[in-house]
């Protein structure tokens, strides 16, 4: 009786050839994958600087713009509250004077950049951006802080009695000390503006004119009779 052996279903370039095209096949389907988690990653980090810019352009960004604006009327009404103050002018001078020194009250949100920066979307975006947002983000908390603290030490100098003649010595030093923390207050808000301006253009941000115009009309408003200078003239002024 004759044997014969079993012989191979295929053969093996028949075999490899299956194999190949399941190899190919899985990989086709890893690239797949890949460029899918590509585009929803470029999807979302676009989103997330969408969010940024506007958040820059249409809340921080105009405020900065106004403070830096009425930077030199602060500083001018606070000479002329010590100067009514050290001349001995008399009490409903000085209140006039007092009231007349306004700041508002503002929060400067990094919301966008919060969420941006949170998991593992900051690791999607490039580097030259990544340090653009970053920059222009960076002076935020100071600001909100300077700010709790200017709007508290504004209610310090309000705190003068309506009611009286002559401002008593004890009067005329807590008005001056109150003079000198909101210039400091000032210039410390300035500082951090001035940083921010250039950050947030360098990010591509422009401020929309209307809202130049909005902000310094505002400005004018709060400070009739004061030369209210937009934050271009300052930096020239700087230079």
């Amino acid at each position: 009786m004759e044997v014969h052996r079993p012989k191979p279903a295929h053969g093996w370039r028949m075999f490899f050839g299956e194999v190949g095209i399941i190899v190919l096949g899985v990989l086709i389907a890893l690239v797949a994958e890949q460029t899918v988690r590509a585009l929803e990653w470029r999807h979302k980090v676009h989103a997330a600087e969408a969010a940024m810019a506007a958040e820059l352009r249409d809340d921080d960004g105009p405020q900065a713009y106004a403070r830096a604006a009425m930077h030199d009327c602060l500083q001018q009404e606070l000479d002329a509250i010590r100067a009514a103050v050290e001349t001995g002018a008399p009490r409903a001078e000085v209140l006039r004077r007092l009231y007349a020194y306004k700041v508002s009250f503002w929060t400067w949100d990094s919301l966008a950049y919060t969420a941006a920066m949170n998991g593992e979307l900051s690791t999607h975006m490039e580097t030259e951006a990544l340090s653009g947002w970053t920059s222009a983000y960076a002076t935020m908390p100071a600001l909100d802080r300077a700010n709790q603290k200017e709007f508290a030490d504004t209610a310090e100098l309000h705190a003068l009695s309506r009611t009286g003649g002559a401002l008593t010595e004890a009067e005329r030093q807590g008005l001056l000390h109150a003079v000198e923390t909101l210039r400091r207050d000032d210039l410390t808000i300035m500082s951090a503006v001035r940083v921010m301006l250039p950050a947030i253009a360098k990010t591509g941000v422009h401020l929309k004119v209307e809202d130049r115009r909005r902000m310094l009309k505002m400005v004018r408003g709060t400070h009739p009779g004061c030369h209210v200078q937009p934050p271009e003239a300052h930096a020239a002024n700087a230079a």
